[in-house]
C-alpha cells in the first residue's frame, strides 16, 4: 500500500513518513500532506481506503448470523434491523452489513475497538462534536460486505475492484 501512497500524491520515499495519532493509528505525512488511509482483510479480500479526511474502512466475508455478538454489541434498532429479515441468508448480510459499518466507523475515528460497539447506532445519522460521519455500504456478490465511514458524504467516495495481481502490476510499475 506505501507504493500507491507515494504514487497517488507524487512524493518520494524519502519523503514518506509514518505517524500515529493518539489512539496509535497511524497516517502518512510529510511537508506538503497529511494522508489518511485505513486497511482491512477478510477471506481473500482486502480493501484499502486513502483520503486527506479521517476515513475507515472494513471487509468481512459473509457467512452466518452470530445473534450472540448482536445482542452484545449492536443497539437494540440495530438487532431489530436483523431479525425483520426471514431468511438465514438475509439476516447474515443485515449481521454484516451493520458489522461492518461499526467496524469502519471505529477506525475513522480513530478509536477501533477501544469505541464499545453498543454505544453507538448505525441506522441512524453519526456524528462527533456535530462532525457527522457518512457510511458506504457494499454488499458484493460474491458472498462480502464492506464499508467505509469518512467526514465526507459518501458521493465523493470512489469504488474500484481490482484483483491481486492488477495490484502487484501497479506497485510494481512504480518502484
Amino acid at each position: 500500500m506505501p507504493g500507491l501512497q507515494v504514487h497517488a500524491f507524487s512524493a518520494k520515499w524519502n519523503e514518506i513518513h509514518f505517524g500515529k495519532d493518539e489512539y496509535g493509528k497511524p497516517y502518512l505525512a510529510n511537508e506538503n500532506h497529511l494522508i489518511k488511509y485505513n486497511i482491512s482483510h477478510s477471506g481473500t479480500k482486502v480493501a484499502g481506503v486513502i483520503s486527506k479526511e479521517l476515513v475507515g474502512i472494513d471487509v468481512e466475508q459473509i457467512k452466518e448470523t452470530h445473534m450472540d455478538i448482536a445482542k452484545r454489541w449492536f443497539a437494540e434498532e440495530e438487532i431489530e434491523y436483523i431479525v425483520k429479515e426471514e431468511s438465514e441468508e438475509g439476516q447474515a448480510r443485515r449481521f454484516y452489513e451493520i458489522w461492518t459499518k461499526k467496524e469502519s466507523y471505529s477506525k475513522a475515528v480513530g478509536k477501533g475497538l477501544s469505541l464499545s460497539f453498543k454505544s453507538f447506532n448505525t441506522l441512524g445519522e453519526l456524528a462527533i462534536d456535530t462532525v457527522p460521519y457518512y457510511i458506504y455500504t457494499v454488499d458484493l456478490e460474491d458472498g462480502y460486505a464492506f464499508s467505509v465511514c469518512s467526514v465526507c458524504p459518501a458521493e465523493y467516495i470512489v469504488y474500484n475492484e481490482f484483483t491481486l495481481e492488477q495490484l502487484y502490476n501497479e506497485v510494481t510499475q512504480m518502484m
